[in-house]
């Protein structure tokens, strides 16, 4: 019984809601207020020319001063008017006269080798330089990462019958038919 009375108290006071709002809020025309006409010339661009091109036998207007409060003293000269970023002078670098260049030195030149010494060296480089071969790559066993895990954790790995020798299941019991 309650829950039909809740719904009706719901309903009636959504309608007394919306018949206030549409009566309240109910369209009305703007009443703008009408703006006074201007009278507009259409004119020509020759004549619009005309017009701001001014006399050719004006007199000349004199400069116009600029308005300013005070009048500021001579201006001190600027020592360098490029933009700078700080206001702190440069430090320029004292300019002295370049060192003398390095005198250039000649290599000795060093009397040609005998073919024998010059094998001998050769032969000396080389057994510095044989190359040993690489050790032999130790065998790898593969490991179950599981059964790892299980036996660091002290469970031990169930042992699991290997693929193919699982044991047969019995076969279930037939029902006869009828």
């Amino acid at each position: 019984m309650q829950m039909k009375s809740g719904v009706t108290i719901s309903t009636l006071g959504h309608a007394i809601l919306l018949a206030w709002g549409l009566l309240s809020f109910s369209a009305r025309p703007f009443d703008a207020a009408t703006a006074e006409s201007l009278p507009v010339d259409i004119i020509s661009a020759t004549d619009f020319s005309q017009m701001t091109a001014g006399v050719k036998t004006a007199p000349k207007a004199e400069a116009p001063k600029p308005v300013v409060e005070k009048v500021a003293d001579d201006p001190k000269p600027v020592k360098n008017p490029e933009a700078k970023v700080s206001e702190k002078p440069e430090i320029e670098a004292q300019k002295d006269d370049a060192p003398p260049p390095a005198p250039q030195v000649q290599p000795e030149k060093k009397p040609p080798l005998d073919e024998k010494k010059l094998d001998e060296k050769i032969a000396e480089a080389l057994k510095k330089e044989q190359v040993k071969p690489p050790p032999a790559p130790k065998s790898t066993k593969v490991v179950s990462l599981l059964d790892a895990l299980r036996e660091s954790a002290g469970k031990g790995a169930p042992k699991r019958p290997a693929r193919g020798k699982t044991p047969a299941r019995k076969a279930a019991p037939r029902r006869k038919a009828g």
